[in-house]
């Protein structure tokens, strides 16, 4: 039971201002050996540089930023400990990230429970019907693990009615989150189901239709897009539904909001907000600032011992839906990732099946 506390204080662990419940298990530092991991060197340099960068050309630090760094940095260390200190399996974390798609789906069904959960979180957002967080405070982030879930459920070998029943489960709790999170567990069902697909027209066909139905908002958006942004049309235009008006300017400012300045490319600027995650690392820490986080997944990569496939199976995603979200170096995905590499599985093979 205690492996199973610090995984989900680890992973969903909330905060209080200031005070993040994850700092519960800072006696786990006393078992460090400082020597053993290179993993941190990254992630140091990022520190490094993010305080010469503030103090050097603003003269001041962003204390917000700053603690998160550092908290990345003690959450690494935190994993790093408790994979040699618990023999912890690749079913553990599945079981974990099961725990999150059954608050996704109850606390779309029972209001009190939702309410609990959001204010134990501190979750501020307007609530959507028929979305849920569940131990996130966010829906796309919510809908993303799910689909991590997804990923890691499907490899795990256990009778196929209870796996069938867990991937139903999880696929309803992605339905709950975000049409961007629906669309990618699309893709993923159609990529696994790829040799039915091919061999059925009929099955094929259903399917086309069934995507088109479910992403035609998606598609009109870009279609919208799509005219604006090479002046096929001079007016603004109304998304579908309602809810956003494009016109050229606004829509540069939503998809290209980029540095103006040689040195806001190279260093970034402060306190700037994008939508965009590419946007928002270069705007926050500049290209050298991303080159750092690159080379640490680079680094994160190379030790995985096991289950390379789903480890990079959620780092191409993960670079794919920064497009439109910041996914880098953010709570709840680093852990897990961080979780994976980490494994120190013996007998992996009697855990898994094949891809």
């Amino acid at each position: 039971m205690l492996k199973y506390f610090i995984l989900i204080i680890l992973i969903f662990g909330p905060k209080f201002g200031f005070f993040d419940t994850r700092l519960l298990l800072l006696p786990l530092l006393f078992f460090f050996d400082f020597q053993s991991n290179k993993i941190i060197v990254p992630i140091l340099f990022l520190i490094l540089y993010f305080f010469l960068k503030e103090l050097s050309i603003y003269q001041n630090i962003d204390l917000t930023e700053t603690l998160r760094l550092f908290k990345l940095l003690y959450v690494l260390l935190l994993i790093d400990i408790f994979s040699k200190l618990f023999n912890y399996t690749l079913k553990d974390l599945a079981i974990v990230l099961l725990i999150h798609v059954f608050f996704v789906i109850i606390m779309n069904e029972v209001e009190f429970i939702r309410d609990l959960i959001h204010n134990f979180y501190g979750f501020s957002k307007t609530y959507k019907q028929f979305r849920s967080t569940g131990l996130t405070l966010g829906y796309d982030i919510s809908g993303f693990i799910s689909i991590i879930a997804f990923i890691i459920w499907r490899c795990i070998k256990i009778k196929l009615w209870q796996k069938n029943i867990i991937l139903l489960f999880i696929i309803v709790s992605v339905f709950l989150t975000s049409r961007v999170s629906l669309i990618v567990l699309f893709i993923l069902l159609l990529y696994y189901s790829r040799n039915i697909i091919l061999k059925n027209k009929l099955i094929s066909g259903l399917l086309c239709l069934v995507v088109l139905l479910l992403i035609k908002d998606f598609i009109f958006e870009a279609y919208s897009q799509f005219l604006v942004i090479f002046g096929l049309i001079s007016t603004d235009i109304e998304s579908y539904g309602g809810y956003a008006i494009y016109s050229l300017e606004s829509l540069y400012d939503q998809i290209f909001t980029w540095p103006t300045n040689l040195e806001g490319w190279l260093f970034g600027y402060k306190d700037e907000k994008v939508d965009s995650g590419y946007s928002m690392i270069i705007m926050k820490y500049g290209l050298v600032g991303l080159l750092i986080i690159l080379i640490f997944y680079l680094k994160l990569s190379k030790i995985v011992k096991f289950n390379k496939h789903i480890f990079l199976t959620i780092i191409l995603l993960m670079f794919v839906l920064n497009l439109k979200n910041e996914y880098f170096l953010t709570r709840g995905i680093t852990e897990i990732l961080l979780l994976l590499a980490f494994l120190n599985e013996k007998n992996e093979n009697n855990f898994l099946t094949t891809l």
